[in-house]
């Protein structure tokens, strides 16, 4: 029973730092689909409004990443102009049943073998949308749209 009661507290506390960071992942159900454009628009918004490229981003829908360190602003700052708005490609994951919106740096990573950005995940009805935190190998785009962004 101890040992139990230390899992239950354990998952408790992880519980409930992603629910402070903004982390949890909301349950939405997908009922209808959006198509590749939307997606895209939908996450060309978010880059805009999370602050990634050269313009302000939008105070009131800044969301918290579970890497994210320092006050409000200090994001950011950090965050700004790190991304191009308009997206590079897109992939529409069946198997994982989700959307992947692929962005480049604006400065290129140093030392990296393939070309890399971020990307911006959803479910496959543009739910739930976020910035995924590891580099993504811009290959990986099922649809290029920009090879110059």
């Amino acid at each position: 029973m101890i040992a139990n009661t230390g899992v239950r507290i354990i998952v408790a506390l992880t519980t409930l730092t992603a629910v402070a960071c903004g982390t949890a992942h909301r349950e939405v159900p997908c009922t209808e689909e959006i198509s590749a454009t939307d997606v895209v628009a939908k996450a060309e918004r978010f880059v805009v409004d999370q602050g990634y490229t050269d313009g302000p981003g939008e105070e009131s829908s800044f969301a918290f990443e579970p890497l994210d360190e320092g006050t409000r602003e200090e994001i950011m700052r950090k965050r700004s102009g790190l991304l191009n708005r308009s997206a590079y490609g897109h992939s529409k994951r069946e198997e994982l049943r989700r959307w992947d919106v692929l962005f480049t740096y604006r400065e290129q990573v140093a030392g990296s073998k393939r070309p890399v950005g971020r990307a911006v995940t959803s479910d496959l009805c543009g739910n739930d949308m976020r910035m995924v935190h590891q580099g993504a190998y811009l290959d990986t785009a099922e649809v290029v749209l920009d090879p110059e962004s």
